[in-house]
């Protein structure tokens, strides 16, 4: 079992909330406090999603994109769905610029409960 499939039977609020809890709590394990993490550059979040996606405490991956000519880049939001068993791109164009940590946990923590409830939305017909 996911760790998806762990958060459907909470609300928008609840997953929100434990998951931006969750976020916090890691970045303060990785500094000394959210000062010193404040001033880390988010130029590339992925980093961080990928080290949180394997904590488990997201569900999701980040991956920067580009055109073929490589003069268009945007973050792209990927997330397995067991319930359909395909990736499903989430969301195409994912801002990756982020002020400080607590913006970055703010918007991963927003992205997570959005995919917990587009996940309980998917009908399955048998």
């Amino acid at each position: 079992m996911s760790k998806l499939s762990e958060k459907l039977n909470k609300n928008w609020n609840e997953v929100y909330e434990e998951t931006k809890l969750n976020i916090i709590n890691f970045g303060k394990q990785k500094g000394d406090d959210l000062d010193l993490l404040s001033e880390i550059e988010f130029e590339m979040p992925e980093d961080l999603a990928v080290e949180l996606e394997g904590e488990g405490i997201i569900s999701f991956c980040l991956y920067s994109r580009s055109d073929r000519e490589g003069t268009d880049y945007w973050t792209q939001v990927e997330y397995y769905s067991d319930k359909i068993s395909k990736t499903i791109i989430f969301n195409y164009d994912l801002n990756d610029n982020y002020e400080n940590f607590e913006e970055f946990a703010d918007e991963m923590a927003k992205m997570e409960a959005d995919i917990v409830d587009f996940e309980k939305s998917l009908f399955i017909k048998n």
